[in-house]
C-alpha cells in the first residue's frame, strides 16, 4: 500500500507534493451557492378552549431555511408569521434551538433567544434565526441535527398560544473521491480523496479509512496531518483489486470537528 498527501492553499496558496517544489495557486474556490427551501413542518397551534361559535382567528407561523445547513457555518433560518385577522396582534417570541441525538432524544440547549413584535392586521412578519457555528460546535460533533422551536403568546390573551417546530440534518462539508481508470483485477489502482478545511480552527486527529468488499481485504487508515483554516489535503492511495464486477470504494474521514464524513463511488473491476 503506497499513500501520499498534499496539503492545498484556498487563494494563492500552495501544493506540497512529497519533496516537490511548492506551486502557486491562484483563483477562488467554488463555494456551495445558498438555496431556499420552505418548510412544511411548523403549524399553529390553537387554543383548545375557545368555543367553536366564536374561535381566535389564526396566527400561522412556519420556520424556513435560508441556506443549505452545512457543519462548519452559521445556520440561518427565518420565522415566517402570518396575521389572519383584522386585529394587531402584540406577541411575545421564545426562540429555542437544541441539538438532537440521532436516535431523536435532545441533546442540549444551543441557544435561547426572546422577543417581542406587533404584528399589523393581515401582514407578515419575518424573524431572523440565526445560529453561529462557534454556539453549536462542541455539541453537534456527535450529533446530526438540530430542533428549532418557537412558542408564541399573546399579550392579554395567555391562553392564545401558538408554536412552530423545524428540524434541521446539518450536512457534512463536501468531500470528493475520484478513481483512475481502467480496474483490472491483479493491476495496481490508484484513488484520490480531496477535503478542504471549511471553518476557522485548525482541524487535529484527521485520519481517513478506505475500505471495498474486492477492492481491499481489510479497512486501511491513513493518519493525516492537522489541516489550518481554509486549506485542502488531498490523499492519494493505490489498491490491488482482487475480485471483477461492480465494487463500492467507501471512504470515512473523521477528524477533532467532524465525525463519521462518509463517501463513495462506484467501480467496474474487469477480469
Amino acid at each position: 500500500m503506497v499513500f501520499q498527501y498534499a496539503l492545498i492553499g484556498v487563494e494563492g496558496g500552495w501544493r506540497l507534493r512529497g519533496n516537490a517544489e511548492a506551486v502557486e495557486i491562484n483563483g477562488p474556490v467554488a463555494m456551495n451557492a445558498p438555496r431556499m427551501e420552505r418548510n412544511r413542518v411548523g403549524v399553529p397551534v390553537a387554543n383548545s378552549s375557545e368555543s367553536p361559535e366564536a374561535p381566535t382567528p389564526q396566527l400561522l407561523l412556519a420556520f424556513e431555511e435560508v441556506s443549505k445547513p452545512l457543519k462548519g457555518e452559521d445556520v440561518q433560518m427565518r420565522l415566517w408569521l402570518k396575521n389572519d385577522s383584522p386585529q394587531l396582534r402584540d406577541l411575545s417570541f421564545t426562540l429555542s434551538v437544541q441539538a438532537m441525538r440521532y436516535n431523536g432524544t435532545p441533546a442540549g440547549k444551543i441557544q435561547v433567544e426572546e422577543t417581542e413584535r406587533k404584528v399589523e392586521p393581515h401582514k407578515d412578519l419575518s424573524i431572523p434565526v440565526v445560529v453561529p457555528y462557534s454556539s453549536y460546535r462542541d455539541l453537534m460533533v456527535p450529533n446530526g441535527s438540530m430542533n428549532f422551536s418557537a412558542v408564541v403568546t399573546e399579550k392579554g390573551a395567555p391562553d392564545g398560544v401558538f408554536m412552530a417546530v423545524h428540524c434541521v440534518a446539518l450536512e457534512n462539508p463536501p468531500i470528493s473521491i475520484k478513481v483512475s481508470s481502467p480496474c483490472r483485477v491483479g493491476t495496481e489502482t490508484s484513488a484520490e480523496v480531496v477535503f478542504m478545511n471549511p471553518i476557522d480552527g485548525t482541524l487535529t486527529d484527521c485520519c481517513l479509512t478506505v475500505s471495498g468488499s474486492g477492492l481491499f481485504k481489510k479497512e486501511t487508515t491513513f493518519r493525516l496531518p492537522d489541516l489550518r483554516p481554509n486549506v485542502r489535503v488531498r490523499v492519494k492511495f493505490f489498491f490491488v483489486p482482487y475480485k471483477s464486477g461492480e465494487r463500492s470504494l467507501l471512504i470515512d474521514f473523521d477528524c477533532s470537528s467532524f465525525r463519521d464524513m462518509k463517501e463513495s463511488c462506484s467501480i467496474t473491476v474487469k477480469p
